[in-house]
């Protein structure tokens, strides 16, 4: 009789934290897509409030959490918080936005945690992240020839920041609760975003950190959710995409199948609203993957479906691509224009063109070695043209530019390395969520081969490093369960 009291008495705390916590998100989403004036300032004051109570009543409990288990919790979150990005800043502190203080927290609880506790001598980091290093000491270097250096230090300080957003989310590879935390978070990052394009493609407002509210737009056709344009937000759900479909398929629980063909749907809704042509051959090229490596993952009416999205998806990118409709929505799809425009000398297509041209131009100037971090702008950019418009919108051209071949090869072998990890983890784990997350993570890395085109620069794209993060969390998971297995 005891225990069920008491038992009631935790769901009922439970359940109110719940509804505060409801109404305190709520109240937040509500401010950050109108950020007006008071009611910043409301949301801004009700969040701290609601901190301040939960550390007064929860004291006791906080107060015997040890500085590693703080940071734990913190790393775990800054993937979220790197997705919402400037967009969940402080009231009448933009710069001051979530994922930066989360880092800002880490730092300082490292040496705090490092000065007390010393390093553990166990741990071993994976090849990639010391490719990955390694091409971030390049970079370093290239700054020494680098023509314009201020420029080159604020890449390397925003790119160290990426960096830094890798190991917080490969730290989640060191137990497997971490992991499901981990993708619990990543899934909520996905369903607020969703909401925030839904929430822009019925009303026409946009984010005040969206290119679309800086420019004035009240448009209904396009949406940036929290990135800052719409090749970007279009990027994102194309990596996002092989999670969803893959949950389709591999699980049989009814709530997770409704979840994930909403997180669908929504996420093709909002894609045909970015009007991003890359992000939709990203999305055919991860459902025929998908088809490939999950066939026999699931049961045979989960293997129709599949072949019913892949059929549908590859059907509709075909009619996107070289559609006539007089629809501006669909228009910006034709394939036909981009290459007229390129033809032509006008648009996208010649902007795009121009920019790669530009770009391999600059490589042999600096004798293979790249222009150093942060230079490949001012290289190519051109009197006439806005500033946005001299971003070379295509990473892998970015690389080599800024890192010359030897940056180049670096940053794709760490990238291919962990692909192969990926995939080789995908076909022989054991634990059935490793196995679901790598080989979305493989047909993620896999799609985003494409899907680099799309951002006009991905140095500061979060949702990049978070995949790398969680491919890196996933083979690091694996091998320790190797390691344990082998050990009894």
């Amino acid at each position: 009789m005891v225990n069920g009291t008491v038992q009631r008495q935790t769901m009922g705390r439970a359940a109110a934290v719940l509804a505060v916590s409801a109404v305190c998100t709520g109240a937040l989403v509500v401010a950050l897509l109108r950020a007006r004036g008071l009611l910043v300032d409301f949301a801004g004051l009700l969040a701290a409030a609601i901190v301040v109570a939960a550390a007064i009543r929860y004291r006791r409990e906080l107060a015997q959490l040890q500085v590693g288990d703080i940071i734990g919790w913190l790393a775990l979150l800054t993937p979220l918080a790197a997705i919402a990005g400037p967009a969940a800043a402080l009231p009448g502190l933009p710069q001051a936005f979530a994922f930066r203080v989360l880092l800002g927290l880490i730092a300082v609880l490292g040496l705090l945690h490092l000065a007390s506790a010393g390093l553990t001598r166990d741990w071993k980091p994976e090849l990639p992240a010391i490719l990955i290093v390694l091409w971030f000491a390049w970079l370093v270097l290239a700054l020494a020839w680098a023509p314009d250096k201020a420029a080159g230090l604020r890449y390397l300080l925003v790119l160290l920041s990426m960096l830094a957003l890798v190991a917080t989310t490969a730290y989640a590879g060191s137990s497997a609760r971490r992991l499901k935390v981990l993708a619990a978070m990543l899934a909520a990052g996905y369903g607020l975003a969703i909401l925030v394009a839904l929430f822009e493609t019925f009303t026409g407002s946009h984010l005040s950190t969206s290119a679309l509210a800086s420019a004035g737009s009240q448009s209904t056709v396009s949406v940036t959710s929290f990135f800052y344009n719409q090749n970007n937000f279009a990027t994102y759900l194309a990596m996002a995409w092989p999670f969803l479909l893959g949950m389709v398929v591999i699980t049989r629980r009814p709530s997770w199948i409704a979840l994930s063909l909403a997180g669908m749907g929504t996420g093709v809704f909002a894609l045909v609203h970015t009007g991003s042509r890359s992000s939709i051959i990203a999305f055919a090229v991860e459902t025929l993957a998908l088809c490939v490596f999950l066939w026999g993952a699931g049961s045979r009416s989960a293997r129709r479906l599949l072949v019913t999205f892949a059929i549908v998806l590859v059907a509709g990118s075909g009619w996107l691509a070289f559609n006539n409709s007089d629809n501006a929505l669909l228009r910006q799809f034709r394939l036909a224009d981009l290459v007229s425009s390129a033809q032509q000398g006008y648009g996208s297509g010649d902007t795009r063109l121009s920019l790669q041209v530009r770009g391999l131009s600059v490589v042999p100037r600096f004798l293979l070695a790249g222009a150093g971090p942060g230079n490949a702008e001012s290289q190519v950019a051109t009197p006439d043209a806005p500033p946005d418009v001299n971003n070379l919108h295509d990473w892998w051209l970015e690389l080599l530019v800024d890192g010359g071949l030897p940056g180049l090869v670096i940053f794709v072998a760490a990238y291919v390395i962990l692909m192969r990890g990926t995939l080789r983890v995908s076909r022989s784990a054991e634990d059935r969520l490793l196995r679901y997350l790598s080989t979305c993570t493989f047909v993620a890395l896999l799609g985003y081969l494409v899907g680099a085109l799309g951002p006009s620069t991905a140095v500061s794209f979060a949702p990049m490093w978070i995949l790398l993060g969680l491919a890196l969390a996933l083979v690091t998971r694996h091998r320790t369960q190797l390691r344990a297995a082998a050990a009894q």
